[in-house]
């Protein structure tokens, strides 16, 4: 029997290769990313502070920014950096699957990439742009090319780590912060990241899509951020245990964190449970993506 990270990685890579094949060459979406051995110093001169002779220009925000980031333990990893073209309002944080598919596609131009995902037509990117977010996609440091199955507590100190360094190079900000999680980066921000970085997030919340189980043991939450943070699940009815060759259940998953959060005191919960499976989820990201920013700004 297949592990399940080899299952997870191949049925996104299931999703990726339909998406590819529903996409055509659709022309919107971001370009492909840049790779600089640093976040570009322009990205610096965003924001409400810099004299408007400073900042960088459309065209330079319009090409996404790859670049590494290693961490206090020697860690590495890359990021890609994804500007919204105005005064950014918050920060969108990207946590892809096992195998990392849709992380891998913003180093690709736009017609080969899947639809909807992190940077597809109708993906995270074009969805949070559209609202002044900006969004870093991190890929999951160590050899095991997931988030959720190997040293989530090194993988934890990483992604603050990189989130800090992500504001203080790309001009990023956390007055809202969003963590978008898809099959096993939702595992990991469900069980591990978000118990642990809650605290730190002023506003935003989290978007589970395809899984996000509970966290193992009982979390402290406090009060103000079971009120100002906003948490939400989408997975389809149809990604279950009799959908996967290893009996992982995606809908089970998201049901128990759901539970979880809900029974621990966290005001603003929403999820919606459509007619999809692991793969075909991802095609819809962008509109959910979009649908819950408008949401959290609107407060209803």
């Amino acid at each position: 029997m297949e592990s399940v990270a080899a299952h997870l990685s191949r049925r996104a890579l299931t999703g990726v290769m339909a998406g590819l094949i529903l996409a055509g060459c659709a022309s919107q979406g971001p370009q492909r990313a840049a790779t600089h051995s640093t976040p570009p110093p322009y990205l610096r001169s965003r924001g409400a502070g810099a004299a408007p002779s400073l900042r960088p220009t459309s065209g330079d925000l319009s090409v996404p920014a790859a670049f590494s980031y290693t961490d206090d333990e020697d860690e590495t990893s890359d990021c890609i950096f994804y500007a919204t073209t105005g005064v950014p309002v918050g920060l969108v944080v990207y946590l892809d699957g096992d195998g990392q598919s849709f992380h891998s596609e913003g180093n690709q131009d736009q017609d080969e990439r899947s639809r909807g995902g992190l940077a597809g037509a109708g993906g995270v990117v074009e969805a949070a742009s559209a609202r002044g977010y900006d969004v870093v996609s991190v890929r999951a440091p160590g050899d095991d090319g997931t988030w959720w199955l190997e040293d989530q507590d090194g993988k934890i100190h990483y992604l603050e780590q990189a989130l800090d360094y992500v504001v203080a190079e790309c001009g990023a900000t956390t007055d809202r912060v969003w963590l978008v999680g898809y099959s096993g980066g939702s595992e990991f921000i469900s069980q591990w990241f978000f118990p642990a970085y809650a605290e730190r997030m002023a506003g935003g919340g989290f978007l589970l899509f395809g899984g996000g189980d509970a966290p193992e043991e009982k979390a402290a939450f406090s009060s103000g951020a079971k009120e100002r943070l906003w948490l939400n699940w989408v997975t389809g009815t149809r990604d279950v245990p009799a959908n996967s060759l290893d009996g992982f259940d995606g809908s089970g998953h998201a049901r128990n964190s759901l539970a979880y959060y809900r029974s621990a005191g966290f005001g603003h919960t929403w999820s919606e449970w459509p007619d999809d499976d692991h793969g075909s989820i991802t095609e819809k990201f962008g509109s959910y993506v979009g649908r819950v920013l408008d949401a959290a700004a609107s407060g209803k």
